[in-house]
């Protein structure tokens, strides 16, 4: 068995949910993927604003005697154009889906590629890993690991600390749970069978349990050291 980074996620709901989930299907969740195809070709629009606007620079500082990098610049700005219109009447869609109706979960594999790996939702587990930004803050980052082949997929990541990955992983189990009720977030709203899991963020702040031995997810931790 190969080494998995991170430290493997309880299978049970430790946090409340996170309303981050405006519109879902109640048979699919789709979540935008890190590898979306629309964030990679964005990054080719900016790429040429900025060649463009330093074209412009270096043309407007040989006092207009550099025909070229006029080309270089309008040239940048007119591909900068074209992309910017393609990502507002193309929009490349690469999503993870959570089928909760045939208790199965797909990832995208490869940025451009139409190809899904698709396995069932009992050979899924999660992990976080800790990591610094750029700013030398503390960054955590959650990972879709498919079991059987010990398979690492990148889902979440948040600089506003793990609660926050624990509270979409606790979604992820009681939304793929099909015998049990929906999450209570908004874009299940009108459903009949509603649960808040573990209640509200502010019950959970106002009751102080995340402080105390009732916290499952410190339980958890003492039953994976025994």
């Amino acid at each position: 068995m190969k080494y998995i980074p991170g430290r493997a996620l309880p299978n049970n709901p430790v946090r409340p949910f996170t309303a981050l989930y405006s519109s879902i299907d109640e048979k699919q969740l789709r979540s935008l993927s890190p590898t979306d195809k629309t964030n990679f070709i964005a990054a080719f629009m900016y790429i040429c604003v900025i060649a463009g606007i330093g074209a412009f620079i270096v043309w407007f500082a040989l006092d207009f005697t550099s025909d070229i990098d006029l080309v270089i610049s309008v040239t940048a700005f007119l591909i900068a154009g074209l992309i910017y219109l393609l990502l507002k009447f193309v929009k490349p869609k690469q999503y993870v889906v959570f089928d909760r109706e045939n208790q199965t979960i797909s990832y995208p594999v490869g940025t451009f590629s139409k190809k899904m790996f698709t396995a069932p939702w009992d050979e899924w587990g999660a992990r976080v890993t800790i990591g610094a930004t750029y700013s030398g803050g503390s960054r955590h980052s959650m990972w879709l690991v498919h079991l059987p082949s010990e398979r690492l997929f990148p889902s979440y990541s948040s600089v506003a600390g793990i609660d926050f990955l624990l509270g979409i992983w606790s979604f992820i189990i009681q939304f793929m749970d099909k015998n049990g009720p929906y999450p209570n977030v908004p874009g299940l709203d009108h459903l009949d069978n509603l649960t808040d899991g573990l209640g509200t963020w502010d019950d959970w702040e106002k009751n102080g349990i995340a402080f105390t031995s009732e916290d499952p997810y410190y339980t958890w931790l003492e039953e994976q050291k025994s």
